[in-house]
């Protein structure tokens, strides 16, 4: 295996007899090949009342790894930078979009060295959506530079702990730390391979880095 792949096809063990209702709780997606696996997706089912009065009854809620993490994008060090989140609501469904902000900091001294448009906002759904924010550059005060990318050589240039502060609704969302060394993003928890469950390590794709929240 040296690409991605994308499943489609799957049988029922037991045919159609043997397929059960949707049930709340864990479980996992295993992949193999010859019968060996090299890959493991846990995930979870969870329900909840509608609050919809339109659409009364029980909610179904998909749960995984995607809620945890939080991507951050390099596609080239020369030109923009993004990052990657995955959110949903899981109230009353909303009408408008709610406003999302973005910092990126130096740890070391908390400087500010990018951070979101002030009119970001993002329309959250009862299902899970992915959403691409991009960095803006500051100056050196920390007021928004009015046009330009973010480019990651600004940061890859210096060595150190940076973390990128997630806030939705006016409220902290999540913090997601990451490291640089000798001028390169450094690889964390499931995306370092020597350490990392070789079941359910994190392929580092296309300039990808996984962040985990906190």
């Amino acid at each position: 295996i040296s690409n991605l792949w994308e499943l489609r096809d799957y049988k029922v063990v037991g045919g159609e007899a043997a397929i059960k209702p949707l049930m709340p709780g864990d479980y996992v997606l295993e992949f193999a090949v010859e019968d060996k696996a090299f890959h493991r997706f846990p995930f979870s089912v969870a329900t909840k009342k509608s609050e919809d009065i339109y659409e009364p009854g029980t909610v179904f809620m998909l749960n995984g790894v995607w809620e945890e993490y939080g991507v951050f994008y390099v596609y080239k060090p020369d030109r923009y930078t993004q990052f990657f989140v995955w959110l949903r609501d899981t109230g009353k469904p909303r009408s408008q979009a709610i406003p999302i902000e973005m910092k990126l900091l130096r740890k070391s001294d908390g400087k500010l060295l990018a951070m979101t448009r002030p009119d970001n906002a993002v329309k959250l759904a009862a299902e899970w959506k992915r959403f691409t924010l991009s960095f803006n550059p500051v100056t050196e005060t920390g007021q928004l530079m009015n046009a330009g990318e973010f480019h990651a050589s600004e940061i890859l240039k210096t060595d150190g702990a940076y973390v990128v502060k997630l806030m939705l609704d006016g409220k902290p969302y999540g913090e997601y730390e990451f490291a640089i060394k000798g001028g390169q993003l450094q690889p964390t928890g499931r995306q370092v391979r020597d350490a990392a469950n070789p079941l359910q390590y994190i392929e580092d794709i296309n300039n990808a880095w996984w962040l985990k929240r906190k």
